[in-house]
């Protein structure tokens, strides 16, 4: 899944699905994306509203460096080659830095909301949202769906409009052998200890 913030085209997913421990990262050129989808298959036909594009570049944190650092800062920035509309089937997650909003979203206990991809009754797989709790930061990790993005909801007071923000980028460990079910535990890569690698690649966008 990837989490498109503007229509500018900015995406935000998991390095760790550009890289290789070898080759570190892959050539932009090796990778597209969709937006609207609800299935997984490139071509669905099913998915009649979905929108596509190529990626022009691909930037990652200078520390990550994969399985060697056991995917530490796993989050990368997509610059893509098309405009991606906004309509019923493709919407923003907003990003906000402040620590205060951070620290009352993530409080353990909240709901937040992921997209998983989950195998269906005819064998093929769909993407559906799930809602998600937070806990302490104290327990193992499986794998599952990398790259999905953790949103929180939060009114905005001003126009009483429920507005979700994106809190973390679901990391997997291809080496764990640990199941993924119902009350499995999944670890995030924290967008605000990143704020300063997102906002710099930002600030080089056109707004």
């Amino acid at each position: 899944m990837l989490i498109h913030l503007e229509k500018n085209g900015r995406e935000i997913q998991a390095a760790h699905c550009f890289w290789t421990d070898r080759g570190g990262l892959i050539s932009a050129t090796r990778f597209s994306v969709a937006a609207g989808k609800a299935h997984s298959d490139w071509n669905d036909s099913r998915d009649g509203f979905a929108q596509k594009s190529e990626v022009d570049d691909i930037a990652i944190p200078p520390r990550f460096r994969g399985g060697l650092t056991n995917y530490k800062d796993d989050i990368a920035l997509l610059f893509l080659t098309t405009h991606l509309d906004y309509n019923e089937y493709v919407a923003p997650l907003c990003v906000d830095f402040d620590a205060m909003l951070d620290e009352r979203q993530t409080k353990p206990g909240n709901v937040g909301k992921v997209v998983l991809n989950e195998e269906i009754d005819d064998g093929s797989t769909n993407f559906q949202p799930k809602d998600v709790s937070y806990v302490d930061i104290s327990t193992s990790l499986c794998t599952r769906d990398s790259g999905s993005g953790l949103a929180s909801p939060a009114v905005d007071e001003g126009r009483g409009v429920m507005t979700h923000y994106l809190r973390g980028v679901l990391v997997a460990v291809p080496s764990s052998d640990e199941p993924c079910g119902v009350g499995a535990i999944a670890t995030f890569t924290d967008i605000s200890a990143h704020a300063q690698f997102l906002k710099f690649y930002f600030n080089l966008a056109i707004w």
